[in-house]
């Protein structure tokens, strides 16, 4: 069972400061999703996290700067995949990762070393992003049956990670439930706790 902690899509007050203590944390990885950054922007905010947490680190843009920084991984976005780049060229210690959005698109996860499943449940963050109707016998037999992890996204809370087990769903991802508290790593430590219930 693990944990994936998404930054807030905008920069928010005191962020780097809670993105560090986040860090100390036994999390799985931390995804970088800043669409609004520029190039420099996303260096600048690589190089505000001590560098002994680089490893954690995963970047939804600017693939090319898991070179120059000692990153764990990439996601890759529909917007990258829409674009006809040719995919990055990374050693077997990075990471790849991408978003499921339907059940048919979770057998398609050869190449990626872990996906998401979203949103499992109503978003907290984009209060339009409602839960997918997907059936819950089906969710429980293609977890079961996926060849890598798959991390549950969208909803997910001290109360909706309960909902999650009970279908098989043990990998947790979060955005909104962290970044929307008053303490986003005393909330993360929480989560965790539940996690390991």
């Amino acid at each position: 069972m693990s944990l994936i902690v998404f930054s807030p899509p905008s920069q928010i007050e005191n962020e780097i400061e809670s993105v560090k203590n986040i860090l100390k944390l036994n999390i799985y990885a931390y995804h970088i999703r800043k669409p609004n950054f520029t190039h420099e922007e996303y260096i600048h905010y690589i190089e505000s996290i001590p560098k002994s947490y680089h490893n954690k680190l995963v970047l939804h843009d600017f693939h090319e700067l898991t070179h120059r920084f000692n990153i764990k991984g990439i996601h890759i976005t529909r917007k990258y995949l829409n674009s006809n780049k040719s995919n990055p060229k990374l050693s077997t210690q990075h990471t790849k990762s991408k978003s499921c959005h339907n059940l048919e698109e979770l057998t398609q996860i050869e190449n990626y070393d872990y996906v998401f499943l979203s949103p499992l449940f109503d978003s907290i963050s984009k209060p339009r992003y409602k839960k997918k109707a997907f059936p819950e016998q089906q969710i429980t037999e293609f977890v079961e049956k996926a060849p890598k992890p798959v991390f549950g996204l969208g909803g997910i809370s001290i109360h909706t990670i309960k909902e999650a087990k009970k279908i098989g769903v043990t990998h947790y991802a979060v955005l909104g439930s962290v970044w929307q508290s008053e303490n986003p790593e005393q909330k993360v430590k929480e989560l965790l706790k539940e996690i390991d219930n």
